[in-house]
C-alpha cells in the first residue's frame, strides 16, 4: 500500500508514528513468524527507549542485530526515525500537561530530547506551536 493510500486510509490527521507503523505492517503483510517478531520487537523499542536521547535508527538497528540498510529496507526507512521523534513528540506533550510546574528544557530531556531547542523545533512542526504555547493552551482549555 502506498502512502497515498495509507494517508486516505487513516486520514491526513494520522501521527507519524501511526503512519509509520501502518507503513510497516502493510509491508510485513502478510507476516511469518519472524516478520512479525522484528515489528514487535522494533515497537518495544522505541516504546521502551524513546526518552533516551541516545536511541538513533543505528542502535536500534543494533539491537535488532540488522545493518542500518538492512532495516531502512525491511522497515520504511526515514519513517524510522519519524516514528522515533513523533512518540519523543507525544511523550513531551503529556508531560507539559500533566508538570505544568516542570521547566521546558526538563519536559524535553525526559522525552528524549537532547534539548529545549529541538523540542521546539518538533512540535512547531507538529502542532504548529511551542512548547510553552502548547502547555498554556491545554491548561487553559480543561474544565476546572
Amino acid at each position: 500500500m502506498r502512502r497515498a493510500k495509507i494517508v486516505a486510509t487513516l486520514g491526513p490527521a494520522t501521527s507519524s508514528y501511526e503512519m509509520v507503523r501502518a507503513i510497516i505492517d502493510e509491508q510485513l503483510r502478510p507476516t511469518t513468524a519472524p516478520e512479525h517478531a522484528l515489528t514487535a520487537r522494533l515497537t518495544a523499542i522505541i516504546e521502551q527507549h524513546h526518552t533516551d536521547p541516545r536511541l538513533t535508527v543505528d542502535r536500534i538497528a543494533s539491537e535488532l542485530h540488522f545493518s542500518r540498510r538492512q532495516l531502512y529496507r525491511l522497515a520504511g526507512g526515514a519513517g524510522l526515525a519519524s516514528m522515533l521523534t513523533d512518540k519523543r513528540v507525544t511523550t513531551a506533550c503529556e508531560l507539559l500537561i500533566e508538570h505544568p510546574h516542570l521547566p521546558v528544557g526538563d519536559v524535553a530531556l525526559r522525552s528524549g530530547f537532547t534539548n529545549a531547542s529541538h523540542l521546539r523545533a518538533h512540535l512547531l512542526r507538529r502542532e504548529g506551536v511551542t512548547p510553552s504555547e502548547y502547555r498554556r493552551q491545554r491548561l487553559t482549555a480543561e474544565p476546572k
